[in-house]
């Protein structure tokens, strides 16, 4: 193909002169005489205007697949452009004025860029950054307490803890002014929940009248606390009509047992029919205590409320068949009797006794199925004794725990009070 070199010759202004086209192919030279009108501005006559360049623009975004965008105009990636071999022409500033060739060869793919790093591909790989940043803080201030509590926040370095000293206290500055030190007592966190898993434990019993013979503290005075090696069908009664659900008496009684097939502690709301049994459970071994709820008018029990199985005479069961007793307007069991829960350790830390006349008081234990155990015996009490231990006294789960009194001489009352924990284990 013929390489072609076009060459004009300019003419004054305002004049009509011949100007040649000179087509150079090596050594061969044609030229084409033309002679060529220009204007008072030295534009030739015809030449395209504004308004022929517009046309021209609009027939050409007339085409199939042909989008006219001005210079400046953000590329898309549904764009689609054609790379041609572009030749531009720009005067020079060196080498005499004239008009010098600015040549641009593109080659390649063209990728137009729609916008910044997605978030995909920021975390795919470490973005180099230079100069000043500045972190957009969601919160006029840093984190807040609240929201620094809601996850932890990860620290990485360093962490320097700034006390406003050079060094820590010394002694002198230390005995200079009085620092408060905070004490936390354990029993006080357990009564307010604060210890997971434990709780404060308290039993108090009352025989108002123990003999010379051992028995336990509590109201059924004269007789044992029977071991039940079955399980049994416990039932609530009264010795009163008027302890029932419309009576003037009690009228709802919370009560709380040991299952016998499995240790475990459960309780119940049972209501009052006066002296006919109301069935608590069919599956009973011991019971843990027994709290009036509601009342009628007389605001407490007008009977003597049992707890206990086999055939009732007026509401009463038999002497050696009765678990607990609430004494007539007592609302509330009194004795010295509790069985751990299964999952549980009960660590006695301390007991208070009260007796009228010389008692010797035994704690004694006993397990579901097997004898008494005199754990601690013939302690002498004359008024009122009070024992902490250093160290607790724990009893595993299913041991039943017994506080029994004799007097050295004649009949006397007494009362104890236990203290403490019972845990998860």
């Amino acid at each position: 193909m013929t390489d072609a070199v076009i060459k004009t010759h300019e003419s004054p202004t305002g004049t009509t002169n011949l100007g040649a086209v000179t087509f150079l192919d090596g050594a061969d030279q044609i030229k084409i005489p033309k002679q060529i009108a220009v204007d008072a501005d030295g534009v030739p006559i015809d030449a395209a205007t504004e308004a022929t360049l517009a046309s021209a623009n609009a027939k050409l975004e007339a085409l199939d697949g042909v989008t006219h965008k001005s210079i400046g105009t953000q590329v898309t990636t549904s764009d689609v452009g054609l790379v041609t071999n572009t030749v531009m022409h720009g005067l020079s500033t060196g080498g005499g004025g004239g008009y010098v060739d600015v040549k641009v060869t593109p080659s390649g793919a063209l990728v137009a860029d729609t916008g910044g790093l997605t978030d995909a591909q920021l975390r795919a790989s470490p973005v180099p950054v230079s100069g000043t940043i500045t972190v957009s803080n969601p919160t006029a201030q840093g984190l807040t307490d609240a929201q620094l509590r809601a996850t932890p926040v990860p620290v990485s370095g360093t962490v320097t803890a700034n006390t406003g000293l050079t060094q820590p206290l010394t002694d002198a500055q230390l005995r200079a002014t009085g620092e408060q030190v905070a004490v936390r007592d354990y029993g006080i966190d357990v009564s307010r929940g604060l210890v997971s898993g434990v709780t404060f434990q308290t039993l108090q019993g009352y025989n108002q009248a123990t003999g010379t013979t051992n028995e336990p503290i509590w109201a059924q005075s004269g007789t044992t606390y029977p071991n039940i090696t079955a399980a049994q069908t416990l039932t609530l009664s009264s010795s009163s009509a008027l302890d029932t659900s419309a009576g003037t008496g009690a009228r709802t009684v919370l009560v709380t047992y040991i299952l016998f097939s499995t240790g475990a502690e459960a309780s119940s709301v049972v209501t009052l029919n006066g002296q006919t049994a109301v069935t608590i459970t069919n599956d009973g071994r011991a019971i843990n205590g027994v709290r009036v709820l509601t009342a009628g008018s007389g605001g407490s029990n007008a009977g003597t409320l049992y707890v206990g199985y086999g055939a009732l005479v007026l509401g009463v069961p038999p002497a050696n068949q009765i678990l607990a007793t609430v004494v007539i307007g007592k609302n509330k069991t009194q004795q010295a009797i509790y069985t751990v829960p299964a999952g549980k350790a009960y660590d006695l830390m301390a007991y208070r006794i009260a007796a009228s006349v010389l008692t010797f008081i035994q704690l004694r234990t006993q397990s579901a199925v097997g004898a008494v155990q005199v754990v601690e015996f013939d302690l002498p009490v004359n008024g009122l004794a009070s024992f902490n231990s250093v160290a607790p006294s724990t009893f595993a789960a299913g041991t039943q725990i017994q506080l029994w009194a004799q007097t050295a001489a004649g009949a006397g009352a007494a009362g104890v009070i236990l203290s403490g924990y019972l845990r998860s284990v």
